[in-house]
């Protein structure tokens, strides 16, 4: 769901990745290095704490990491073999995902805001690029329930060994599956269900947004939620 929405939505909303596609179709041989330096780059600065705020390496560690980036690196620019961008690239989003303070929609927002300029007010109401005008975009999302004996609960499950009959996991909700609302640091909102006869409920359903592109603030859903 997450990677094919997020791509809908930046090539739909944001002037910036709009063109970056089209300078990655004009020079497919260096796509990747254009992705790179007009996305990924200012993301994984943020993440790093190069954007309005400090470093949480030290100066040595970049100093060898530069060192190696350059020894990949020909004469010419080009890459010759292994080329370990990649591996700074992991080594950032693992300092940021190692951060209590951080949660996934932290990271998403992230991605966006630096990497694609759009930030987490944005409605889906909001003017488009121009091809997609008109077009009703589906945005699929996993509707989450506290579930019964459906797919994904313990109940259902073959497993030897399954976490939502673990005290030291669930403590009181023992037996049951929490809906996760919200989760930041250490502090999280959740939501449980129980009742004397459990359904067949399943734990996740899919169901998707729908917004005709470019219509306006005002418009009605062009499909049900599910």
């Amino acid at each position: 769901n997450s990677g094919g929405s997020w791509f809908g939505a930046a090539l739909a909303y944001s002037p910036k990745f709009q063109t970056t596609v089209f300078d990655m179709a004009e020079d497919i041989d260096n796509s990747g290095h254009i992705f790179y330096q007009q996305v990924l780059q200012a993301f994984l600065k943020e993440l790093s704490g190069g954007v309005g705020g400090v470093d949480k390496t030290d100066e040595g560690f970049w100093r060898e990491l530069s060192k190696a980036i350059g020894a990949s690196v020909t004469g010419n620019g080009e890459v010759a073999g292994f080329n370990p961008q990649w591996i700074f690239e992991l080594l950032h989003e693992l300092m940021f995902a190692s951060d209590s303070d951080n949660n996934w929609e932290d990271f998403v927002y992230s991605v966006f805001k630096y990497g694609m300029g759009m930030n987490n007010t944005m409605p889906l109401g909001s003017p488009v690029n121009s091809w997609a005008e008109g077009k009703t975009w589906l945005a699929a999302v996993t509707v989450l329930t506290p579930g019964g004996k459906g797919a994904g609960n313990c109940v259902a499950s073959n497993a030897w060994l399954c976490l939502g009959d673990m005290d030291m996991v669930f403590g009181d909700n023992t037996g049951t599956t929490p809906v996760v609302v919200a989760n930041a640091g250490r502090k999280q909102t959740s939501y449980v269900a129980r009742g004397e006869s459990a359904g067949k409920q399943a734990v996740m359903y899919p169901a998707k947004f729908s917004v005709k592109l470019g219509g306006g603030m005002h418009q009605d859903a062009e499909y049900p939620f599910c």
